[in-house]
């Protein structure tokens, strides 16, 4: 083999191993509005919202949104993503990234997402993602998987009888929800998933659209339509994104797919009251119990 092509096929290797690379980072939300009062906690702060505040605020897509009362928090993501989330109870985002080799590019860019939902009402739009990402929402009751759909979900517990009853509605593309047991239903345009019982036993039942829950679709959409009328700052929402390592493909999909784990809770008891050393004297006998022994 000759120098050229010697040199021809080491240039090769070195260019798919650089595209073999990808470069990561957090994602960040645009709050576009707060009706009612809710509590969002980020990174480095908690603050309280109401919709007597001046929006849009910008935040790091790490988020615990709590709502103690009836609440709606409306969101855009750096990704398109968009979110409507109605209390009481709370929502939080726990992974939210997005491959910056195609936002430098100015194309849409891959994304990986875990979110939690624990009770309320979570509608989302994720249709402007592409093929690769990755969308994951973590239940009392399972896993759901909505990546490119437009979709929602609602949860209610009951503390009395700690049972829950939920629904999950597809709207356009297609849903998977997985249950506690590994079952797998699958949610295609204009079908919904309905159940109540407890998170592992919970009676199950599959339906069309209605059209009042087509309305409400309807009315995310008129509202989303809105607030993307007003112009957002993509300089704000970039300037809270972090660059990530950078990683190949196969180690981004391996390290995704063990995150997607359910995690294991641990929590911490208080660190104990120092002790503080006693010393005892003991007193000497009286007459009558010096007699008895």
């Amino acid at each position: 083999m000759t120098f050229r092509a010697l040199l021809l096929f080491a240039l090769s290797l070195l260019s798919g191993a650089l595209h073999s690379m990808e470069q990561w980072s957090s994602g960040s939300f645009a709050i576009l509005e707060v009706r009612g009062s809710i509590q969002l906690i980020s990174i480095g702060k908690t603050q309280k919202l109401s919709g007597a505040g001046e929006f849009p605020t910008y935040e790091n897509g790490l988020l615990k949104i709590e709502a103690k009362e009836v609440a709606t928090v409306y969101a855009y993501g750096s990704n398109g993503l968009t979110f409507k989330y109605n209390g009481p109870g709370f929502f939080v985002v726990e992974r939210f990234e997005q491959n910056t080799d195609a936002l430098e590019t100015g194309l849409r860019a891959k994304t990986r997402s875990i979110f939690s939902l624990r009770n309320g009402r979570l509608t989302m739009d994720d249709r402007d993602t592409i093929g690769e990402s990755s969308l994951v929402l973590e239940t009392p009751l399972g896993r759901l998987s909505g990546a490119g759909a437009f979709w929602a979900i609602e949860i209610e517990y009951d503390e009395s009888s700690q049972r829950y009853r939920f629904q999950i509605e597809c709207a356009e593309g297609l849903v998977r929800f997985t249950d506690l047991n590994g079952k797998v239903y699958l949610l295609r345009t204009r079908q919904r998933l309905s159940g109540a019982g407890s998170s592992g036993t919970p009676s199950i039942e599959a339906a069309e659209f209605t059209n009042d829950e087509e309305e409400v679709f309807e009315l995310f959409d008129t509202a989303m339509s809105g607030y993307k009328a007003v112009e957002l700052s993509t300089a704000a929402l970039q300037s809270k994104m972090r660059i990530l390592e950078r990683e190949s493909q196969g180690s981004s999909k391996a390290r995704f797919k063990a995150e997607r784990r359910r995690p294991v809770l641990i929590e911490f008891e208080p660190a104990p009251q120092p002790l503080t050393p006693f010393r005892g004297e003991i007193r000497p006998p009286s007459e009558y119990e010096a007699d008895i022994f």
